[in-house]
């Protein structure tokens, strides 16, 4: 009998536990993370600069700080280096100084006009951003560019920002362009 009180006694903690850490979890996703900042994930709308840096205070206020808390510059377009419509890009100083790559950020985010389509998205799309400019900041960008290549350091960086859209639960999150990053990680070996 005090095998049978201990397991229940134990089972019931477990379940407790188990709720608690389901609703913690459920506040950190960017739909959360946007309504306790007092927006609707759901509307939309162009946000001015000075509306745009403090819906990015509000919502992702450690994320931004250590990102030194860049600037934003809107877009009609921005395409990647192969063409492709983006929603936004993370701005780089970098430089290569003998066989030496020196990267910096760029203290700037560029958004397209698209990715003010509601809430959820743009913060999703920040955030993603910002990810990478913490890579940056970090020197962890400039510390894979020299160890393994550009090539492989925005493929680290990608999977860290991918790492985020997924444990947010960011709108747009794309599991199969994240899971491309994460096998090329894989077939080439690199570490974080």
């Amino acid at each position: 009998i005090d095998g049978f009180r201990q397991g229940v006694i134990t089972s019931g903690l477990n379940h407790v536990a188990h709720m608690i850490v389901n609703k913690i979890q459920e506040n950190k996703t960017i739909r959360n993370l946007v309504e306790n900042a007092g927006y609707n994930p759901d509307d939309g709308g162009y946000l001015g600069e000075n509306e745009l840096v403090e819906f990015v205070n509000k919502v992702f206020p450690e994320l931004y700080a250590e990102a030194n808390r860049p600037a934003f510059e809107i877009h009609d377009n921005l395409v990647d280096s192969k063409g492709n419509s983006v929603m936004g890009k993370a701005v780089s100083d970098s430089k290569k100084i003998g066989d030496k790559y020196i990267i910096k950020s760029g203290g700037v985010i560029k958004l397209a006009k698209m990715s003010f389509y509601t809430y959820g998205v743009l913060a999703g799309t920040i955030g993603h951003e910002l990810v990478h400019i913490t890579d940056m900041v970090s020197g962890n960008y400039q510390v894979w560019a020299n160890k393994y290549g550009m090539t492989h350091a925005r493929t680290l960086s990608e999977v860290n920002a991918y790492n985020f859209e997924q444990k947010y639960s960011a709108p747009l999150y794309n599991p199969s362009e994240h899971q491309f990053y994460l096998n090329n990680m894989k077939e080439f070996n690199l570490k974080h």
